[in-house]
């Protein structure tokens, strides 16, 4: 009999509800992924004994009672611990230090602000003003003083001050001075004294500093987002989930005046920022931090999430350093999503370690089940580009086709001594009732995908059975009444083992719906060549011709 999940019920019930799951799943591993060793070869700098008190393994400020300690360790005076705090002078350089990558082309874009592509500086702060300081008597460095070093958004058109990083240089200090528990600093008068918050912290981990572009959207996410910090990973050697991510921007607009890209504004600020939250999880192994400020503390870095809600100006003590970095990687090697030819060997090394870190692995042994899903999107999404009849499809696939009929054709194209299929499941798939994990196993067990042009397409890249097909359904336009693939570009540079079928070539099975119902009626379309990142209507897909011309094909893998 065919097998029709309810979308409610989750992977772990279907394994215990199904004994075939288990012997084809990505099952778990137990192992520790610690990056790949042959892109790992950087090291950050060994942080300066001064500083070694306030290096924070989970981001929690340094309490009174453990810096007084630590001061008292260094024997000094009782007064100068709770009055005064730490006075010190260098004995030895503290220097920043950084590393650019350019691309000409964005210096050819004369609009654009920024000097360079991404950066690595080690030992750089960040004050309470909200500025990042770089210690350097280098005039190379000075000529560029708080000039925009890089941008962290990854549409570079998108140029609000929350995306760009300005870096001002300022000579080494000579001594530093960390404000007693009591609160107290003494006069310094004019000293080249570099000044401590009593929250300082000290990143001694890598971290990777980005903002956020529609992060709720998994194509998005991987192309705009997190794909861009792998690339930097890559390009700086340092391919490891020992590190931090770092949200420099703000998903809840409240700054009266300030310029935030339309696409943040757009999003729901809990849904954009929970879905970052949990690809960030899914990066790295320690907290993601993020930029805030209030009145109170200025501007600071603390676990994500927190916010933007302004700041004193007449703070006295604005130019306290809140945070250090021995290594802070930033910017942006531009979106994916627009441009991916020629950087598509990222994509499969960040699938590679993707899959390490959630610890699963494809299993090799034969599925005796062949699975069919289809994508059943929510209709009153932001783009209007389901299939709108999913229902349809699925009964008509469980009522008129016979799963023996099913069952002769995927079986005929296997080998005498080769296992063969028992049994076919159709899955009306809610990928929105599902966790990312649970998402990643079931692709990986896929046999047929059907799926709109939209973010769900993407899951295709954790489809690795051998045979894979994914029939890809365009987005189509209510005013001309035709359809367009042009997103098909970007599975087009992945070398992954899914066949993709675009019904760009089959639109007489395709009908507009310019409705939120399947009792609307349709408009019959022609394909067209489109510009527009995405269409205006509904799909709807003839059944029986799906089966016929498609499906039943990819059975035979005829296609």
């Amino acid at each position: 009999m065919f097998i029709h999940h309810h979308q409610n019920q989750t992977l772990l019930e279907q394994n215990s509800t199904n004994g075939h799951w288990n012997e084809t799943s990505w099952r778990i591993q137990k192992h520790v992924f610690s990056g790949f060793s042959f892109l790992k070869g950087y090291r950050p700098p060994s942080v300066l004994e001064v500083f070694q008190p306030f290096i924070l393994k989970d981001m929690v400020s340094v309490s009174s009672s453990s810096l007084k300690k630590s001061l008292e360790q260094q024997h000094l005076p009782k007064k100068v611990i709770e009055e005064f705090g730490l006075f010190e002078n260098f004995t030895s350089t503290f220097q920043s230090s950084y590393r650019c990558i350019r691309y000409r082309l964005d210096l050819e874009r004369k609009h654009f602000a920024h000097l360079f592509t991404t950066c690595l500086f080690e030992n750089i702060c960040f004050n309470r003003k909200g500025e990042w300081i770089l210690f350097s008597k280098s005039p190379h460095a000075k000529e560029k003083s708080e000039k925009v070093w890089v941008q962290t958004n990854s549409y570079h058109a998108l140029t609000g001050d929350i995306h760009r990083v300005r870096i001002k240089v300022l000579d080494p200090p000579s001594a530093v001075l960390v404000r007693g528990v009591n609160g107290t600093v003494p006069n310094l008068g004019n000293s080249n004294v570099m000044e401590l918050s009593k929250n300082f912290k000290w990143i001694e981990k890598p971290t990777f500093g980005t903002s956020r572009h529609a992060t709720s959207n998994i194509g998005h996410a991987i192309l705009d987002n997190f794909a861009l910090v792998f690339n930097s990973m890559i390009n700086f050697d340092y391919v490891s989930p020992d590190s931090h991510l770092l949200f420099m921007d703000d998903m809840y607009p409240k700054i009266p005046g300030d310029t935030r890209t339309p696409e943040l504004v757009k999003l729901h600020g809990d849904l954009a920022t929970n879905s970052s939250l949990e690809w960030a999880r899914r990066m790295t192994n320690l907290e993601p931090l993020q930029q805030g400020s209030n009145h109170v503390e200025g501007s600071f870095i603390k676990n994500a999430p927190c916010e933007f809600h302004g700041m004193n100006p007449n703070d006295a003590h604005a130019h306290e350093m809140d945070t250090c970095f021995s290594s802070f990687i930033v910017g942006s090697t531009g979106s994916m999503y627009s441009f991916i030819e020629g950087r598509e060997s990222v994509i499969t090394l960040f699938r590679k370690y993707l899959l390490r870190q959630l610890n699963v692995k494809p299993q090799k042994k034969f599925s005796k089940v062949f699975r069919i899903a289809i994508q059943n999107k929510p209709l009153h999404s932001i783009n209007r580009d389901a299939i709108i009849n999913v229902d349809k499809i699925v009964n008509y696939l469980r009522q008129n086709v016979t799963e023996s009929e099913m069952l002769e054709l995927a079986n005929s194209v296997r080998g005498k001594h080769e296992p063969k299929y028992e049994r076919v499941e159709i899955v009306n798939l809610k990928l929105e009732r599902m966790s990312f994990e649970e998402q990643v196993q079931f692709f990986g067990d896929l046999d047929v995908y059907i799926s709109t042009q939209g973010a769900a397409s993407y899951m295709s890249l954790f489809m690795t059975k051998p045979n894979a097909v994914m029939f890809y359904v365009p987005m189509c336009f209510r005013h001309t009444l035709t359809c367009s693939d042009l997103n098909l570009k970007i599975h087009e540079t992945w070398a992954t083992e899914v066949k993709i079928v675009s019904l760009i070539h089959y639109t007489h099975l395709l009908e507009c719906v310019k409705g939120n119902s399947d009792e609307e009626p349709g408009f019959k379309v022609t394909a067209r060549v489109h510009s527009e990142p995405y269409g205006d209507c509904h799909e709807r897909i003839d059944p029986k011709g799906l089966y016929h011309e498609l499906i039943s094909k990819a059975l035979q893998r005829l296609l």
